[in-house]
């Protein structure tokens, strides 16, 4: 497995837990000081 392929791999496994988290009926999004929205996945 060469460089790029390992990128690809780590990527997509990322991917794969992140888009749980967004897709979760219990994600919780809040405003931050500048009134642009957080969840609770972005912070994690």
């Amino acid at each position: 497995m060469n460089d790029i392929e390992l990128l690809q791999v780590l990527a997509n496994a990322a991917d794969d837990i992140s888009l749980a988290r967004f897709r979760a009926l219990d994600l919780v999004v809040e405003a931050k000081p500048d009134r642009t929205p957080v969840t609770d996945a972005d912070k994690a």
